[in-house]
């Protein structure tokens, strides 16, 4: 009877994916004929599986029937098991790594954050984790409040692919294995040692700093930073930046730094022309057209035979050749070959450490002569400072061995260097200053080319056409070079009787 009298007075509601059954009961049914039973028969009616009827259905309508007769009483009756779909395998970029969006800056708007400092790339190390690597789930099927299946979606493998420059640990962790930029896609991830920028560096790349080689297809712009583990290739103009490559450079056109511009190389330079730069090369310069109002340091030789140099200064180690030298305005310009710029830091070290040192010591035996005269027979603070003094002369005298191992090493380099020869193709003009080691003559009347300027053998500044020396005082006036150290100082201290035995001064 209560199962007809509930029948008449309730609905059963399905849920659309089938997990959920739902009863309503009209207002002022009366609770206490609703029963578990009574209740399973109606969903039995409906089509409901019997196992999916929850036990405590029965009890929850009569309650919620006596608590509020005058409303309908809705509770869920019965619930299917959800499918357990898997999950896709994935691949999960570290979050260390993950790029920084950027806009350039507008006129008048302080940026958010360092646009220079950002960068459009992901960069790595060896050894460093990339991200990590995800694998798929397997599915669980479900089932619906009427007993039938509910089918569960499996998860798919990760469509990624990994090439050797990567490696997965057991953990899941992607490893690169070379030092690089991160090339990932949706369906390949591999680490590249070179670095290809299609643009110019600027607001859209920001600062590139890539421990291999790279290559930019146009420019670099004012203020940006660019730093290169390997070699350097740009295709346009070097603006205003500072540029670093541990490797070789070529710029296809050159750099116009207005005096702000810095370019140091650890291998050649090969550009069209350098223009208002601090450039420091450590091997050979290449310049096809022209180094103008450049301060320019090159550790072997300058081979630039079509290059006219003007204005600033050019260092080389070992000279070389250039087409010209100066200009017609009379630019100052300074030539310094046969110079190294760390042995010549350090000959003027010597040059300042010696004398102070000999100084000091000569103090100090003048002192402890004068209290040994003055004291016969010492007090106890005399015998104290007679000590000191003994102490002091004996910690100068014994810095004489390395002081003069460093004198030797710095001529034997200079020995080297004295052979240097700059070799000038059409002329040297008048405001061009010409330095060889510690000698130096500025050029008063125009050189004409072809031309070889060196050192004879008596250390003599001379200019070669052919076969033919002339001194160059002839044409130029001789003077020290500007911030040389004095070797012959240096030289002449070697046999000074302070050095001249230093094993006994130890």
């Amino acid at each position: 009877m209560s199962t007809e009298a509930l029948e008449k007075s309730s609905r059963v509601a399905i849920s659309s994916d089938g997990l959920r059954a739902t009863l309503q009961i009209d207002p002022g049914f009366d609770p206490t004929l609703i029963t578990q039973d009574s209740v399973a028969a109606i969903l039995s009616a409906r089509g409901v599986d019997p196992d999916s009827v929850m036990p405590d259905a029965a009890a929850k309508l009569s309650q919620q029937l006596a608590g509020d007769p005058d409303s309908m009483a809705e509770v869920v009756v019965a619930q299917g098991k959800p499918p357990v779909h898997g999950e896709d395998g994935r691949f999960e970029l570290s979050a260390e790594l993950a790029p920084t969006e950027a806009k350039a800056p507008s006129d008048g708007q302080e940026p958010a954050f360092d646009h220079y400092g950002r960068s459009a790339f992901i960069i790595v190390e060896q050894g460093q984790v990339v991200g990590r690597l995800y694998q798929h789930t397997e599915a669980e099927d479900g089932v619906d409040v009427r007993g039938e299946v509910v089918r569960a979606t499996a998860g798919k493998p990760c469509q990624l692919k990994l090439d050797d420059t990567v490696e997965v640990n057991c953990d899941g962790t992607v490893v690169s294995l070379h030092k690089g930029r991160v090339e990932l896609t949706a369906l390949k991830l591999r680490i590249d040692p070179v670095l290809e920028i299609a643009e110019s560096v600027d607001f859209s790349t920001g600062n590139v700093k890539f421990p291999g080689d790279v290559t930019i297809g146009k420019g670099v712009r004012d203020c940006f930073d660019v730093e290169v583990g390997g070699n350097l290739e740009v295709v346009e103009l070097i603006e205003a930046a500072d540029v670093i490559a541990k490797g070789s450079v070529v710029l296809h056109r050159g750099m116009a730094g207005r005096g702000k511009g810095e370019l140091t190389v650890g291998g050649d330079l090969e550009a069209k022309y350098l223009d208002g730069a601090l450039v420091r090369v450590a091997y050979d310069l290449h310049v096809q057209r022209e180094v103008t109002n450049c301060t320019t340091h090159v550790g072997r030789c300058v081979r630039s035979p079509s290059c006219t140099v003007v204005g600033g200064e050019l260092w080389a180690r070992f000279g070389g050749e250039v087409r010209m030298l100066g200009g017609e305005a009379e630019a100052e310009t300074l030539v310094r070959i046969g110079v190294d710029a760390e042995m010549d830091a350090c000959a003027r070290m010597l040059e300042e450490l010696l004398p102070q040192t000999v100084s000091r010591i000569d103090r100090a035996k003048q002192q402890l002569a004068d209290l040994r005269l003055a004291a016969v027979k010492p007090s106890p603070s005399q015998s104290r400072e007679i000590s000191r003094l003994e102490f002091e002369i004996v910690s100068e005298q014994s810095r004489f061995p390395a002081i003069r191992a460093a004198i030797e090493r710095v001529l034997a380099a200079y020995k080297k260097l004295g052979g240097a020869t700059i070799a000038v193709e059409k002329a040297i003009m008048p405001g061009v200053t010409l330095a060889i080691g510690s000698q130096a003559a500025t050029v008063r009347q125009a050189i004409r080319g072809p031309v070889v300027i060196a050192c004879d053998d008596q250390g003599t500044l001379v200019m070669r056409h052919g076969s033919s020396a002339t001194p160059l005082a002839s044409k130029a006036k001789l003077h020290p070079a500007p911030g040389s150290a004095d070797l012959d100082e240096l030289e002449r201290w070697l046999d000074s009787p302070s050095l001249r035995d230093t094993t006994k001064a130890a």
